[in-house]
């Protein structure tokens, strides 16, 4: 008899999984849930393990792979959050703050022509997002592209000059 539960629970979750019976969508919220009470905790084993519960119980469920891609960025375990993003990009290919944080990985990598690729698709999948033309602006001006820059950060000052009318 297994006596550690988050292994039980991991156990019979693959099973499930595995044996093709559906897993329901509130089993993956109530993952999400959980983990990121174990987040604002500081349970960062129990919130990356809850994350994936939640990513692999539910692919479409973006926020779990989100932040299960960022806990993993900042442990410095840039394949596993590649990985993961590019699962959740294979559902949600137009998903602007996925194809951002491809853009950060791979501006970690220092591989800046795929991160301007990425950083293009999040601006064109989500050319509404405040954060995104931040994340985008921060890059160009990194690399030396100072009107590219600008005007992204123009852009995003006039959208959120915008949203105050």
């Amino acid at each position: 008899m297994l006596k550690n539960r988050n292994l039980q629970g991991t156990i019979c979750l693959l099973a499930c999984l595995m044996s093709g019976a559906p897993v329901h969508a509130s089993e993956a919220e109530d993952y999400f849930s959980k983990a990121q009470q174990a987040h604002r905790k500081g349970r960062v084993g129990q919130a990356e393990r809850y994350y994936y519960r939640a990513f692999m119980a539910d692919s479409g469920l973006v926020e779990a792979a989100a932040a299960l891609a960022d806990l993993y960025y900042v442990q410095g375990r840039m394949e596993e959050a590649s990985s993961i993003l590019d699962r959740a990009l294979e559902n949600h290919p137009d998903n602007g703050q996925l194809w951002a944080r491809k853009g950060l990985l791979y501006r970690a990598a220092g591989e800046m022509d795929k991160a301007r690729e990425a950083y293009e698709q999040a601006i064109a999948a989500s050319p509404d997002d405040p954060v995104i033309l931040e994340r985008a602006a921060g890059f160009y001006k990194l690399i030396g592209d100072a009107a590219t820059a600008e005007a992204l950060s123009q852009a995003r000052r006039a959208l959120l000059e915008a949203r105050k009318k």
